[in-house]
């Protein structure tokens, strides 16, 4: 296994939706500066303040976003009673 190269998937994701969580992660839990995150993982700052916002305003509504695991998530469906 290489430690760097498992290392480079939480800090450099490819793809969008892991990005986005990691952005998120990174201002909301780590508390770092929007302006470093952008630079960090390929944004504009503008477009990490509208996902902070836009994030923030989901959560307050109750509205789970599109990484978050969905209520129920891998557990099958109740068979109807014969």
């Amino acid at each position: 296994m290489d430690p760097a190269r498992m290392r480079s998937f939480f800090l450099k994701p490819s793809n969008p939706l892991q990005r986005q969580y990691e952005v998120l992660r990174a201002v909301l839990v780590d508390e770092q500066p929007m302006q470093e995150v952008a630079q960090r993982f390929g944004y504009r700052y503008d477009t990490v303040r509208t996902l902070v916002s836009q994030f923030r305003h989901q959560f307050t509504a109750g509205q789970l976003p599109p990484f978050s695991p969905r209520p129920n998530a891998g557990v099958p469906p109740a068979r109807p009673s014969p």
